[in-house]
C-alpha cells in the first residue's frame, strides 16, 4: 500500500503574477485579497479543517523533520480543496466560488501564469523565509508615532458657545494611539490630517471619525462659526451679467456651419441657397437673420465686457474656455498634460493669472518657495498662485494637485494628493503669517476649491467653497454660467482672506509644525480598496 504524500498546504496570493504575498492562515490570504484586489468576502466563513487521509499527510510548522522534503500545494482560501498549480487555485475560485471575485476579474485572464509549479523543496527553509516575509509585514502595518505630537496644546483655545473645540479635536486626535496597526487612508483621512493639527470641515458631512467627538449639531456649528468668522457666504446672483454671458453663447455658433454674418446682403447667393443654408426665406435688404459668431468674437466678446472685477475675471474664464474646448465631447481618455492644457488652465488664468497686479498662476516642476527657504522637502505642488515684488517671487496665494479622471475612484490617491495640498498650504502660511491660503484639488475636470485658516492654537481649520466641474465641450459650456456664484464665492474669499494677517503675531503664536510626509505615511498603511467609504469622494449624478 502507498504511503500519503507528505504536504504542507500554503495560503498565497493567486490573482497577481507581481504579488509574492503568503500566509499561514486562509483568513490572512482573504483578508489580502480583499484590500488589494477589492474581493467581497462574508464577515464570518466557517471552514472544515483538513485532516489527514490516504492520499496525503497534512504538515505544519511543529510536524516536520529535519531530513523531510514535502509538496508544497496551494490552498483555496474558502474550502478544503488545494492544488500544486497556482493557477488551479484560480481556476477553480472562478468556477467555485465566482460570487466573491470583484468585478474586472469575473472573466477568466488568459494570460496567467504559474509559478511554484508543484516544488518539492526543503520545508524547512521554507517556513525561515516565510516566517521572515510575515514578520516584515506585520512590521510595515504597525503603526507608529515617531515625530508626530500628541500633547495638548497650551494656549488660546477655540470656544463657540460654551463648546471647547480645541479640547475635542485634541481628543480626536489622541484617538490614533488607541490604534495598534496602519490605518486605512480611505475612511480615516480627517484622523490622519488631525496629526498635522488640521480638521477638514463639511458641515453637510458627517464623518466616522467624528462622531466621539463632537455630534452633529456641534459639528454644523463649528462649520458655520468658521465661515462667519472669514465671510464666507455663497455671492448672489448677477442676473445682469448672467444674462449677457448667456446671451453671447447662444450666439456662438457651435455647429459645423459656421457663418459669421450680420446680414445677408453681405453674401452674393441666390434665394435657394439662403433657403437651404438659412432653413427660412430670404427677408429684405438689412434685416439680420443670422447673429450667429464664431470663437474668435465670442472670446473677444466675454473679455471686453464691462463688470465688475470679480465678475470680469469669470467673463474672462469663459472666453478662454470659449477658444480651448472642443465643439463636441471627445471620447478618449484625457492625460494629466492635455487635462491641465486645455480644461484647467484656460479656467484657472481667468480667475487668478493677473500680471497686473503681479499675481500668476504658475504650473510647477520645483519645490515651493517655503521648502527653498528651508532647504527641505523636495516635494512639488502641480500648481501654485504666486504674487511677486519686481522681478522675484515673493509669497504663495495658493497650492493645487491634479490628477485626470483616470484617478476618480482611486480614493486612496486622491486623500494623498489632499494631504500634500494641506501641508504645502499650511506651511505658507505659518510662513507668510497669512489669514490663509486657498487650497485647489483637481480630479479631472472637476476642481474643488478649499481654505485654510489658523482661527486658534494648534487647530488649522481647512473648509470647502465650491466644487466646478468644467465642461468638456463648447455645447456645454452654458452650464457653467449657472455655477457663477460659486465661482465668486471662491474669488470673493480668496481676495479677501488669502492677504498677510492683520496680526501678523497672533498667528506666528498660534502655529503648529507640520509634519513631515514620511512622518504621516506611518498612520495609515498602503493598501487600497475602493469599497471603502471616502470623506472627499466625488459623486457623478
Amino acid at each position: 500500500m502507498s504511503q500519503p504524500t507528505p504536504v504542507f498546504v500554503a495560503h498565497r496570493c493567486f490573482m497577481s503574477n507581481d504579488c509574492n504575498s503568503t500566509y499561514k492562515s486562509p483568513q490572512n490570504l482573504r483578508r489580502h485579497l480583499t484590500q488589494t484586489q477589492e474581493f467581497d468576502f462574508p464577515r464570518r466563513i466557517t471552514k472544515e479543517r483538513m485532516r489527514n487521509n490516504e492520499s496525503y499527510l497534512y504538515l505544519n510548522d511543529s510536524s516536520t523533520s529535519s531530513n523531510m522534503t514535502v509538496t508544497i500545494h496551494f490552498g483555496c482560501p474558502l474550502c478544503q480543496h488545494h492544488f500544486a498549480e497556482l493557477t488551479a487555485i484560480k481556476a477553480h475560485f472562478e468556477v467555485s466560488h465566482h460570487e466573491h471575485l470583484p468585478n474586472q476579474q469575473r472573466e477568466h485572464d488568459q494570460n496567467s501564469s504559474s509559478t511554484l509549479l508543484g516544488a518539492s523543496v526543503d520545508i524547512n527553509q521554507y517556513i525561515s523565509e516565510f516566517s521572515t516575509t510575515e514578520q516584515k509585514r506585520q512590521s510595515d502595518e504597525t503603526i507608529c508615532f515617531n515625530g508626530v505630537n500628541l500633547d495638548q496644546p497650551l494656549g488660546e483655545h477655540l470656544v463657540i458657545n460654551s463648546l471647547d473645540v480645541s479640547k475635542g479635536f485634541h481628543n480626536m486626535k489622541m484617538s490614533l494611539k488607541a490604534n495598534k496597526w496602519k490605518l486605512s487612508l480611505e475612511d480615516n483621512l480627517l484622523l490622519i490630517l488631525s496629526s498635522t493639527s488640521v480638521l477638514l470641515l463639511d458641515g453637510n458631512k458627517y464623518p466616522e471619525e467624528v462622531k466621539p467627538h463632537f455630534d452633529y449639531d456641534q459639528w454644523r456649528m463649528i462649520d458655520e462659526y468658521i465661515q462667519q468668522a472669514y465671510g464666507i457666504k455663497r455671492q448672489p446672483i448677477p442676473l445682469a451679467t448672467t444674462t449677457q454671458f448667456s446671451s453671447i453663447l447662444d450666439r456662438k455658433d457651435g455647429n459645423v456651419r459656421n457663418f459669421n454674418m450680420a446680414y445677408v446682403d453681405q453674401f452674393e447667393v441666390k434665394h435657394a441657397d439662403v433657403s437651404v443654408l438659412c432653413g427660412r426665406k430670404r427677408p429684405p435688404a438689412k434685416v439680420p437673420v443670422n447673429k450667429q459668431i464664431g470663437r474668435d468674437e465670442a472670446e473677444i466678446s466675454f473679455k471686453t465686457l464691462a463688470l465688475p472685477t470679480m465678475e470680469k475675471k469669470i467673463a474672462k474664464a469663459i472666453g478662454n474656455l470659449v477658444s480651448k474646448l472642443p465643439l463636441m465631447t471627445i471620447e478618449e481618455n484625457v492625460n494629466e498634460m492635455e487635462l491641465c492644457s486645455r480644461f484647467i488652465d484656460p479656467f484657472l488664468a481667468g480667475l487668478f493669472d493677473d500680471p497686473d497686479n503681479g499675481i500668476y498662476l504658475r504650473w510647477l516642476d520645483e519645490t515651493t518657495l517655503e521648502a527653498k527657504a528651508k532647504e527641505a522637502s523636495s516635494s512639488r505642488p502641480d500648481l501654485s498662485v504666486t504674487k511677486s515684488l519686481g522681478v522675484k517671487w515673493a509669497t504663495s496665494l495658493a497650492y493645487g494637485e491634479a490628477k485626470s479622471a483616470m484617478y476618480s475612484d482611486d480614493h486612496f490617491i486622491v486623500c494623498k494628493d489632499l494631504i500634500k495640498v494641506v501641508r504645502f498650504c499650511k506651511d505658507a502660511l505659518d510662513d507668510q503669517l497669512f489669514e490663509g491660503i486657498l487650497a485647489v484639488q483637481i480630479i479631472g475636470r472637476t476642481v474643488v476649491f478649499y481654505l485654510l485658516t489658523l482661527p486658534a492654537q494648534s487647530i488649522y481649520t481647512m473648509i470647502p467653497l465650491a466644487t466646478i466641474k468644467i465642461p468638456d465641450s463648447i455645447n456645454d459650456l452654458p452650464g457653467l454660467v449657472y455655477k457663477v456664484p460659486d465661482i465668486l464665492k471662491v474669488l470673493d474669499t480668496f481676495e479677501r482672506v488669502c492677504v498677510r494677517a492683520a496680526h501678523p503675531e497672533t498667528i506666528k503664536h498660534r502655529c503648529a509644525p507640520t509634519l513631515p510626509m514620511a512622518n504621516i505615511q506611518q498612520l495609515f498603511s498602503r493598501s487600497k480598496n475602493r469599497k471603502r467609504s471616502c470623506h472627499i469622494q466625488l459623486y457623478n449624478n
